[in-house]
């Protein structure tokens, strides 16, 4: 049962990543980031990405903010060791 479970599962994620990397490839436009919500015209805070770039660090840090609250969860419930 696992190892239709694994072949199942590449052979839904495979295409869904190869449409995924051919969406990243033919929409590589410049896209600004302003990081000062105050002042767009402030250089200093402004970043040129390609559009997949940003969608790779707000994924990445979505997995990272989840990955922690899930760890600091689980934290929780575990019983304190004691010395």
């Amino acid at each position: 049962m696992h190892a239709l479970a694994t072949i199942l599962k590449w052979v839904i994620l495979l295409p869904v990543l190869l449409v995924v990397v051919l969406l990243a490839v033919a929409n590589d436009q410049s896209v600004t980031v302003h990081l000062n919500p105050f002042d767009k015209s402030d250089p200093v805070l402004k970043v040129d990405l390609a559009l997949y770039q940003l969608l790779l660090c707000i994924v990445l840090l979505l997995g990272v903010l989840v990955g922690g609250f899930i760890v600091w969860l689980n934290r929780l419930q575990a019983p304190q060791c004691r010395r």
